[in-house]
């Protein structure tokens, strides 16, 4: 109707009588209401654009495995991880480390690629840049040696697999002000003791329990 409208202002009486015919049989409809479209057709619509809402292509458990492959490789980038992500895979099952991962959610991780790998670590990095401001300790030489120094002495007594270590203390900067310092040594040695000897109960229990 949009289109006819400038013709139809610009033409003869009878050739307005034909246009106008021709639009009522075509469209059905009455003669004075095709009459007004043509006289004063409507503005055009705004286009709605449409957001393409793109359904997640992995779920929790993929996310999890995911996850546990950034904190092993330190949280590096996504495309530094992405690639590298069969490799891993394939070093972890060979240490028996994705016993509770189905082989198919094994498989999905390691085809993502690193958008995707971007989308679904994003909400880990954000509370891991959250916790940062409370944190004078980082994930350096020294507490990774206090970590492997902790996992010699208690080996005996853990199951076979990959441990991942998170302390779990805040470490507040106004009682540590250094990294280095021997009072923040001593918090993260004592707290990996009580870690690891709850590791250990745990352990004995599934013994005992089997």
């Amino acid at each position: 109707m949009r289109a006819l409208a400038p013709r139809y202002g610009h033409v003869s009486k009878t050739e307005k009588g034909q246009i106008l015919d021709q639009v009522c049989e075509v469209t059905g409809y009455a003669r004075k209401y095709a009459l007004t479209l043509l006289t004063d057709p409507p503005a055009d619509e705004p286009r709605v654009k449409r957001t393409r809402q793109r359904s997640p292509s992995y779920g929790p458990d993929e996310v999890e495995l995911l996850r546990l492959c950034w904190l092993v490789t330190d949280g590096i980038c996504s495309k530094r991880l992405a690639p590298f992500l069969p490799e891993l895979l394939d070093r972890l099952r060979r240490r028996q480390a994705l016993r509770e991962f189905p082989v198919a959610v094994q498989a999905r991780v390691g085809r993502m690629s690193a958008a995707t790998v971007d989308r679904a670590l994003k909400p880990f990095r954000e509370q891991t840049r959250a916790r940062r401001g409370i944190s004078t300790t980082k994930g350096g030489t020294l507490l990774k040696r206090q970590i492997r120094s902790a996992v010699e002495r208690h080996a005996d007594a853990l199951a076979g697999g990959l441990w991942v270590v998170r302390l779990r203390a805040p470490f507040e900067k106004s009682r540590f002000p250094s990294a280095a310092s021997d009072a923040l040594k001593r918090a993260a040695r004592d707290e990996l003791e009580m870690l690891f000897g709850a590791a250990k109960q745990a352990a004995a229990r599934l013994s005992a329990g089997a």
